[in-house]
């Protein structure tokens, strides 16, 4: 039945998620059609921003171009954030910026014979006495370029002659005197810079602190001064990277981060133009285009003079400037590349050329991962599914209470015949014994009085039995009614054991007494129903005697474990296996089912041991194993001295 109602349901349902997934299908198309016009608004917006921008930048290399002073240019451009480097052309296209390494005019030698003598003993290695007629010429010259040059050889000679000490002297001592400032090499290279670097390298570990410190504060201050039109271009980066392989602290600047910035701005301009100067053919063109150096591009002004470099990383923080002075594309992206070829990438949602003048650049608009327009309509049909889900699960839910309802209306229809078959068999069997044995009374057949005393004392406990069987099914009635009241009060245990034994007869008396009782004598007080808790012991009791043989054994303790009072009944009956143990404390569950088994009984006593356990808070547990008997422990918290439960 359950199964044909979900089919029912579930049918019907089926075929309209089918029929909801095709008008998905089309509301996907209109709505991609809607945000693709939105779309192409803000795309047009952010071209147009791009084309300002370098209408700007186009400005701005016309107003350098007027300029005569490379500074400024470099200000303008560099400084102002227009480009990442710049390279500045004379009306000869020779360049200006980033400074060549220019040879200086040739400059007379006062003393032609010492300057040949001297270098004659440097190239024969007589160091010494080549330091001698260097000291000699620096002395005696008053052009600062030779002066500083014969110091120069000065140093050589001393490094050498392994006079270290003396040539670091000399570097810290006579050419550092501001004169020797401006003094170039032969090669157009300044003197004193790198004369400081050589100090550094060779001192390393031995210069004292405050020399050494003295000595890197000079050097970094020229280096980073982008305002020296003196010091070549190639000498200067040499000169930065070797100081910060001494010293990678002295790079940093980390004193002034205004510094610190120009000193970044200065370093990597210079990287960059050297890298388009070395290029086989440098790009000077009005239009934006990749230079032969990897992630590099130019433009220029219009009279070529002034090239401006954009990086790899500046195009995209131009692109992410025009993109953050509009307002956000939700679900999508723009992207410019260059694309000489001038394709389409496949993912792109909308994809133009930039034009002029950014000839081979695409402009692209990319919608981000997941599709917004798959993603709305995935939304729109997850909400369906999840409504025809719920509907079909409410029906589900409704079929399965209603079996679940049905298979209770049968189970319990099933335990009525069940306690009916039983109860009729218990009943049965006390009433016919009573019957047989008082008629038999009433007739008189009756050898003598001591015959009569055994019939009598016989019905007595077929009455005591019949009793027993009607208060079980009582209970067990108030139980399914849950109208059983239980009256708490103070209680021995050795009072309830003893209340227990007496209610039992004469069943345990026989000759060879087979109950044993053990009740600890400083056992505290419990808290319970009194009436109840006999009946617990009473019905683990009579269990023990029904599934015991003639030799019976049994035993009953009393124990204190804790903050729990325990109460065990000990049998050497047949025992049960794992799988009985486990169901045992079920409503008229017994292990032999049939009606002619030999121990009688309807299969409540456990049941209604473990709901009055379970209404005082106590347990019981069960160790059993087949053929080697049973132990049914009780445990009953104890009460403190307070009167409240330990």
């Amino acid at each position: 039945m359950v199964i044909m109602v979900l089919l029912a349901a579930i049918v019907p349902a089926g075929c309209v998620l089918w029929f909801l997934d095709a008008a998905m299908e089309n509301q996907q198309l209109a709505v991609r059609q809607r945000l693709t016009d939105v779309y192409r608004s803000q795309f047009d917006a952010r071209k147009d921003g791009l084309l300002s921008f370098w209408k700007g930048v186009d400005q701005k290399l016309d107003q350098a171009q007027k300029l005569d002073d490379v500074g400024q240019i470099y200000q303008l451009l560099i400084v102002g954030g227009v480009c990442d480097a710049i390279v500045v052309y004379d009306e000869s296209a020779q360049v200006l910026y980033p400074r060549p390494l220019r040879p200086p005019r040739a400059v007379p030698h006062a003393n032609t014979d010492l300057w040949d003598k001297a270098r004659q003993l440097e190239y024969d290695q007589k160091n010494t006495e080549a330091v001698e007629i260097y000291a000699d010429i620096a002395t005696r010259s008053d052009n600062i370029h030779l002066a500083a040059r014969a110091m120069q050889g000065q140093i050589r000679c001393l490094v050498r002659a392994d006079r270290i000490g003396e040539a670091i002297d000399v570097i810290t001592g006579s050419l550092s005197e501001a004169k020797y400032s401006d003094a170039l090499d032969a090669d157009g290279r300044l003197i004193v810079p790198a004369a400081q670097l050589l100090a550094l390298q060779l001192g390393r570990d031995k210069l004292p602190s405050e020399l050494s410190n003295r000595l890197v504060r000079r050097l970094v201050e020229r280096l980073w001064d982008d305002d020296d039109a003196i010091m070549p271009s190639i000498q200067r980066l040499f000169l930065i990277d070797s100081i910060r392989a001494i010293k990678p602290e002295a790079g940093s600047l980390k004193s002034d981060s205004d510094v610190a910035m120009r000193a970044y701005l200065l370093y990597w301009a210079q990287v960059h133009a050297a890298n388009f100067l070395d290029a086989d053919r440098p790009t000077v063109t009005r239009e934006l285009l990749p230079t032969g150096v990897e992630n590099l591009w130019s433009t220029a002004s219009a009279d070529k003079r002034v090239v401006a470099l954009f990086t790899d990383s500046q195009m995209e923080c131009i692109v992410q400037d025009v993109c953050d002075a509009l307002p956000k594309i939700r679900g999508a992206g723009i992207v410019i590349r260059y694309n000489s070829a001038d394709t389409v990438s496949p993912d792109a949602f909308l994809s133009e050329p930039v034009g002029k003048p950014m000839p081979g650049w695409r402009i692209s608009l990319f919608l981000r991962k997941p599709d917004p327009f798959q993603t709305a309509a995935d939304r729109q049909r997850l909400i369906y599914l999840i409504t025809a889900g719920v509907a079909i699960g409410l029906i589900a839910v409704i079929a399965g209470a209603i079996a679940r309802y049905l298979r209770r209306q049968m189970k319990l229809t099933r335990l009525k015949n069940d306690l009916i078959a039983t109860v009729s068999h218990e009943l049965k069997t006390p009433l016919a014994s009573m019957r047989v044995l008082i008629d038999t009374l009433i007739a008189g057949r009756l050898a003598d009085q001591a015959q009569a005393d055994e019939y009598l004392q016989l019905i007595a406990r077929e009455n005591l039995r019949l009793s027993r069987l009607i208060d079980n099914f009582l209970t067990f009635s108030r139980m399914e009614r849950n109208k059983c009241a239980f009256e708490f009060e103070e209680i021995q245990v050795a009072d309830l054991v003893n209340e227990a034994l007496e209610s039992t007869g004469d069943r345990f008396t026989g000759k060879d007494r087979c109950l044993k009782v053990t009740v600890d004598s400083d056992l505290p007080p419990i808290s319970g129903d009194r009436d109840a808790l006999v009946t617990v012991i009473l019905n683990l009791l009579d269990n023990a005697w029904k599934y015991s043989g003639d030799d019976r054994a049994i035993c009953l303790k009393a124990t204190a474990r804790g903050r729990y009072v325990c109460i065990k009944v000990i049998d050497n009956g047949i025992g049960m296996s794992a799988r009985t143990v486990r169901r045992i404390f079920g409503r008229f569950y017994q292990a032999d089912q049939t009606l002619t088994r030999p121990a009688g009984g309807c299969g409540l006593g456990l049941s209604i041991v473990k709901f009055i356990l379970d209404a005082h808070g106590a347990s019981i547990d069960v160790v059993s194993r087949g053929g080697a008997g049973s132990t049914f422990i009780v445990k009953l918290p104890a009460q403190t001295s307070n009167g409240t439960d330990k």
